[in-house]
């Protein structure tokens, strides 16, 4: 069960929303709560003007299904409150399969703009990442600095914006 598609005004309008989510992630590594919840309620009320209650569930579903599917990560560190939440939005609009498209759009294009970001580190600090990685290991958050993070927020934007554009769901 999908949410209904946005198209014309409203999807332009969507992707204005995750572009500011991504500039916002890019520059201070926080996408403001705002932003997310207003994203989230846009698609429950746009799903249950299109199709009624069934829409609202799908759409209700999708978001539970974003939140779900990233609450492990967050739980350890790797992502933070952020990037889970806007997945939520995003599923708020696409429903619950097409979410985990999104995800597994997002975890290329993440893995591609973690590799731009390891080339900017230092050699002593790419020698960190690559103990961290031979270990299995995960830094505790407490020493991540927050300037070197990923913002995994632009992927996740970027894989909504890409379904939402091609119009494959």
């Amino acid at each position: 069960m999908n949410a209904p598609a946005p198209n014309g005004t409203v999807l332009m309008l969507l992707c204005v929303g995750f572009a500011a989510a991504a500039i916002s992630d890019l520059r201070y590594r926080t996408i403001p709560n705002t932003l997310v919840s207003s994203i989230a309620a846009a698609g429950i009320v746009h799903a249950a003007a299109a199709l009624g209650p069934r829409g609202a569930l799908a759409s209700l579903l999708g978001a539970g299904a974003g939140v779900a599917l990233l609450v492990w990560p967050f739980a350890r560190g790797i992502l933070g409150g952020g990037d889970v939440k806007l997945l939520g939005a995003v599923g708020a609009w696409i429903g619950a399969a097409e979410t985990v498209r999104v995800l597994l759009i997002g975890a290329v294009l993440g893995g591609v703009l973690a590799l731009g970001f390891l080339f900017n580190l230092t050699r002593m600090q790419r020698a960190g990442v690559r103990r961290n990685i031979a270990s299995f290991a995960v830094p505790s958050v407490e020493h991540l600095d927050r300037a070197r993070a990923v913002p995994y927020g632009v992927a996740l934007a970027g894989a909504a914006a890409w379904v939402l554009l091609s119009g494959a769901w």
